[in-house]
């Protein structure tokens, strides 16, 4: 439970960091805001954010936490190849020592950070479209001083960064492409979706609020967002479609269809002006109005593609490259959303499971058990309860071993799964028991799943 509780924790201070970063008007405030929050969830002396400069070989020093001495202060520029291992950098992969003074040769970038007492240090790149936008860099005083989750939380962090950044630029190319209203426009739309990131955590509704408000920038009739389940994509929310019913049941395969393998392999979006011209367009049901589509890679923090937006209009030609742009800042916040939402699934999932069967734990299956007790009595429905009790189970595990007991147990529980109807119910109960809930059943029914079972 305890860590439950801490992983909650840091999944809602992780919140809390995106909040900041993306309600954050300025790179300078956006850089402070992750600094400020990363050093409750990592333990360290010195954090500092750097930039690299567009088409330069310098990088600066963007922003630094309290305890970085003066000679290395925001405004510092530092030649990337002092940097030293900067090509892990540019590959997207995190630079880890553990111990400075074992680092030979010793880049010049660090010389600075020894002087100063620093033994140990992590750089976590941040990049957009496969481009080093920069690096947030923590270090400490102590040797071996990060694990892996500290990895994992400052890799977040830095995901946030990327797409805080990564959406100042494109703010800054939209306002010299685009007239006053349409910067307007975006930036409403933009905070729009920043407050539906705020508001839930629930993923639909997430996704619903991002494709009510991408329409505001990108006119389209339909839009769908998937998600890629084994090695079929499965629309998980659409909006404007003639039959949401049927849109929801859509389910592709990857291999089969021509613009999500596009999209997949290039993970860059992807541009149909005229669908009744470009062969590699299929169609999908209830949309043969549309001329004009346009697909979008939902990619995830590793870097894998794990669904899809995609949009459409019944004009052909609506859809251009800067369209394409700004649709694509939209997926990477339907992407924050997701991470978040599939990180709150998890920790719901670890409250109401038990751990080692893989089962509902005995508190919540009380719960739907209460449920289906109130249901059956008030419209007058059978419902049944089978008890099954491992016997002499506390014998076994004291001449095996408990952990032969656990394989018996996670066995049992197995076992019981794959004899049972979907809308059955069953939980460890404690011990070597366990129960079963079976609605719509009689007696009689409930002898046949417990002969089923065993």
């Amino acid at each position: 439970m305890n860590t439950i509780i801490e992983f909650e924790n840091q999944l809602h201070i992780l919140h809390e960091i995106d909040q900041a970063i993306l309600a954050a008007r300025s790179l300078d405030e956006i850089a402070h805001a992750a600094l400020r929050h990363i050093r409750r969830l990592v333990d360290c002396q010195r954090a500092h954010v750097v930039i690299f400069e567009a088409e330069s070989p310098d990088a600066t020093i963007f922003a630094t936490d309290a305890n970085m001495p003066p000679r290395f202060q925001p405004g510092t520029q530092i030649h990337k190849e002092d940097l030293g291992r900067s090509e892990l950098l540019e590959q997207g992969l995190i630079d880890w020592v553990s111990d400075i003074t074992k680092l030979s040769p010793l880049p010049k970038a660090l010389e600075i950070p020894k002087s100063e007492g620093v033994r140990s240090f992590v750089r976590i790149p941040f990049l957009a479209h496969n481009e080093l936008i920069g690096f947030l860099s923590l270090g400490s005083e102590d040797e071996e001083a990060f694990d892996s989750d500290d990895l994992e939380i400052a890799s977040q962090v830095a995901d946030s960064l990327a797409v805080a950044f990564y959406q100042n630029r494109l703010s800054a190319q939209i306002q010299q492409q685009s007239n006053e209203l349409e910067r307007v426009k975006l930036a409403a739309s933009l905070r729009a979706v920043t407050d539906a990131l705020h508001s839930t955590l629930k993923l639909e509704g997430v996704l619903d609020l991002l494709l009510q408000n991408l329409i505001e920038v990108v006119p389209y009739n339909s839009a769908s967002v998937m998600l890629m389940k084994g090695e079929r994509f499965h629309v998980i929310t659409t909006r404007g479609h003639p039959d949401r019913e049927s849109a929801l049941e859509i389910n592709l395969c990857e291999a089969c269809d021509p613009l999500l393998a596009g999209i997949t392999r290039s993970r860059a979006p992807l541009v149909i002006s005229d669908t009744r011209t470009d062969r590699r367009y299929q169609g999908y049901a209830g949309t043969g109005y549309a001329r004009s589509w346009l697909g979008v890679p939902l990619i995830s923090r590793d870097g894998n593609v794990i669904g899809v937006m995609t949009i459409d209009h019944h004009k052909p030609s609506v859809y251009s490259d800067y369209d394409a742009e700004i649709a694509f800042t939209f997926a990477g916040y339907a992407m924050t959303a997701i991470e978040n939402a599939t990180l709150f699934e998890k920790v719901n999932q670890l409250a109401i499971t038990d751990e080692l069967t893989g089962l509902y734990n005995r508190r919540y299956l009380f719960e739907l058990g209460e449920r289906e007790f109130n249901r059956a009595r008030r419209f007058h429905r059978p419902l049944s309860v089978i008890m099954l009790d491992i016997d002499h189970f506390k014998h076994f595990n004291d001449n095996f071993g408990h952990a032969t007991g656990d394989d018996v147990l996670r066995e049992v529980a197995a076992r019981t799964l794959r004899n049972i109807r979907d809308i059955d119910l069953v939980g460890r109960y404690g011990g070597g028991e366990f129960l079963v809930f079976l609605p719509e059943t009689r007696l009689v029914g409930a002898i046949r799943g417990a002969r089923r079972v065993f």
